[in-house]
């Protein structure tokens, strides 16, 4: 049998790489995690939508691997009205019904760029976020939420409704003298703290410094 590498896309520009062995043209059995350190944990992986083939996955899950789907909201048109949402809420029961056990929600940081003066404010979609994952959340009370990056969209009522938070190359903000990324680090450590959230770190760069952050502040640092 010939051996293969597949390369899963991963949401902040890495690639994780797994080996698998072909059985067949289009059938990928998952045999093992050749370099984990690239994902999240050993046991689990955010994989974007359509990533990996039914049949990788069901084997991933044989193997007892958490899959967690990427769901980009700032690519749904989302707002204050129901269609968008809908379109997430569907998305999510077939997530479910696939069998992944978490979701990570990306592409919010797209809502800073919201103008006060369009149909909707950025308040009033921070607002229709935290209802989205009260529903969310009350429907499918056991599924993990996470979000990537975005820290200043999560208002008070939906902090306490997401699990935790994924953020790379962090080390721009830790030190920048920007006043803007501060006061995304101060928040997402208060956030954090706050609501006891599990906060994953890739750094970009000056690991060190970084590492020492996360040990400091209880975050989980990645890479």
């Amino acid at each position: 049998q010939d051996s293969h590498w597949l390369h899963t896309y991963l949401p902040w520009g890495t690639y994780s790489h797994y080996y698998f062995e072909e059985r067949s043209m289009w059938n990928w059995i998952v045999r093992g995690i050749i370099d984990p350190e690239w994902v999240y944990s050993k046991d689990g992986w955010f994989v974007e939508e359509g990533a990996l083939e039914p049949s990788v996955s069901q084997r991933a899950k044989d193997l007892g691997l958490q899959l967690f789907q990427v769901l980009d909201l700032g690519e749904m048109g989302v707002d204050t009205g129901a269609v968008g949402w809908n379109e997430v809420d569907e998305k999510i029961r077939d997530a479910i019904q696939a069998g992944y056990s978490g979701i990570l929600f990306d592409g919010t940081k797209s809502w800073y760029r919201i103008s006060s003066t369009g149909s909707s404010s950025r308040a009033e979609v921070y607002a229709a976020y935290a209802d989205f994952l009260r529903r969310v959340r009350q429907e499918f009370p056991e599924l993990r939420l996470y979000q990537y990056e975005g820290i200043m969209v999560v208002n008070s009522d939906a902090a306490p409704l997401l699990d935790g938070f994924v953020w790379t190359d962090f080390a721009d903000s830790l030190r920048s003298e920007d006043a803007w990324k501060q006061q995304q680090v101060e928040r997402l450590s208060l956030v954090a703290k706050e609501n006891d959230w599990d906060v994953y770190i890739f750094s970009g760069n000056k690991a060190a410094e970084v590492r020492a952050y996360c040990d400091a502040h209880g975050y989980f640092y990645v890479k």
